[in-house]
């Protein structure tokens, strides 16, 4: 299977091929250059604009930056609407934890200020091959002492782990086991592969990336009602 995996949830972006689970080509793309030179890194990395042969266009959904998502949405849907290939977005959050091993882990990416987007996941398996993670505790974005307190006050059990990007530069104070990892754009391949073969493809006119947006106003307006 021959997929198409675009990231932009990040401050620098990247675009790659998949081919049967092994990464052929992967470029990163300059801060808010993607929409422009796109076709450009088309053919770098061996792909025709009309995208011959690719089978599927994987893009990491969010959470993670507002302009990064948009762009790489509207690229990413753009591309399978007016060729026809079939597209998957996947969370970030998910596949944070399928990058960072088995378990009950807590993914957890740096957002603004003292809060990061995170959730809970279990991660099945023997480490043998990528796995579909469960979610346990949906996306959130809070500081970290609101991320404890909501965990502990859950009827689930806590975590094995948190598994933090590795390029974030600052960590949360949190009471369990924390380590970085990396995020392989072949994990991204398979988990948009397994939700594809699973769920079908994303409609590109009505998909919308993970933003998480709830701000601090609503919600000491919660809090208050």
């Amino acid at each position: 299977m021959k997929i198409l995996v675009m990231d932009t949830a990040f401050r620098t972006g990247r675009i790659g091929l998949c081919i049967d689970g092994r990464m052929t080509a992967e470029m990163n793309v300059e801060e808010g250059k993607l929409e422009s030179r796109t076709f450009v890194l088309l053919m770098k990395i061996g792909i025709t604009p009309d995208l011959a042969g690719i089978d599927l266009i994987a893009l990491a959904g969010g959470p993670g930056s507002f302009t990064g998502l948009k762009i790489g949405a509207m690229v990413a849907k753009s591309l399978s609407f007016l060729q026809g290939t079939p597209f998957k977005g996947t969370g970030t959050l998910p596949w944070l934890s399928a990058a960072g091993g088995r378990g009950i882990l807590l993914p957890v990416i740096k957002s603004h200020a003292d809060r990061y987007y995170w959730g809970m996941y279990d991660v099945k398996g023997d480490g043998g091959s990528v796995q579909a993670p469960s979610e346990i505790i949906p996306p959130k974005c809070t500081n970290a002492e609101k991320m404890v307190d909501i965990i502990r006050a859950s009827d689930v059990p806590e975590p094995d782990g948190a598994i933090l990007f590795s390029g974030d530069p600052t960590e949360p104070d949190l009471p369990w086991p924390k380590r970085k990892v990396n995020l392989p754009l072949a994990v991204l391949a398979e988990l948009a592969r397994i939700a594809f073969e699973s769920e079908g493809p994303d409609d590109p006119l009505n998909y919308t990336p993970m933003y998480v947006a709830r701000s601090q106003a609503e919600e000491k307006a919660e809090g208050k009602s």
